[in-house]
């Protein structure tokens, strides 16, 4: 499973994951999340996978994207996929926490948030993927200290009961700009 994957690349870096007879592996081992959530490692995998969902979306694409320092080659390759989506009448709505450090053929799909704190991906409200887009995984919080992430992987999420729940505790369809809460709203035309 995933988390037997995590501890594998931890022991591949000599970390410690373990105690005593292994029981920490033994226990992940056993865990299954089934069908309805995959967590993969791979970015070719996860990018490969997102492109698919974005590609099936009829109606609304929603993201939120913490660090403004997304991963190439991916990072273009989601953005054209989200802009062939919007072309085919697909709402697309993203917010961004530092949206000054996207590239610049992001800023046109969204909005700086100072709420954008999860790196988060909803299609149609049936399928979200937490830790996409691939990104450099640097996040600043309160006082100006971050974390780095150190291994990036994603977890695809779905069943619509489960997804509106993510989909509102991070209140994705909402936007804060200097302590003010507004819709987020689809972007038109260039940046600004």
């Amino acid at each position: 499973n995933s988390f037997s994957k995590l501890v594998d690349y931890l022991d591949d870096r000599d970390c410690s994951v373990g105690v005593k007879g292994n029981e920490l592996r033994k226990l992940i081992e056993g865990l299954d999340f089934g069908a309805n959530m995959m967590l993969e490692f791979d970015p070719l995998k996860i990018s490969e996978r997102l492109f698919m969902d974005i590609g099936r979306a009829s109606h609304k694409i929603i993201v939120s994207i913490p660090d403004g320092e997304l991963l190439n080659p991916y990072a273009g390759d989601v953005c054209k996929a989200l802009k062939s989506a919007k072309a085919r009448g697909v709402e697309v709505l993203m917010k961004c926490l530092n949206w000054k450090e996207l590239p610049e053929e992001w800023k046109a799909l969204g909005w700086q948030s100072d709420d954008a704190t999860c790196p988060l991906v909803i299609v149609d409200g049936k399928t979200a993927w937490y830790g996409a887009p691939l990104s450099r995984g640097k996040f600043v919080g309160k006082g100006g200290f971050g974390k780095v992430t150190v291994l990036q992987c994603a977890l695809r999420i779905t069943g619509p009961h489960t997804v509106e729940m993510i989909s509102s505790l991070a209140d994705l369809e909402s936007r804060v700009v200097d302590g003010r809460k507004q819709a987020l709203k689809d972007r038109c035309g260039p940046a600004q």
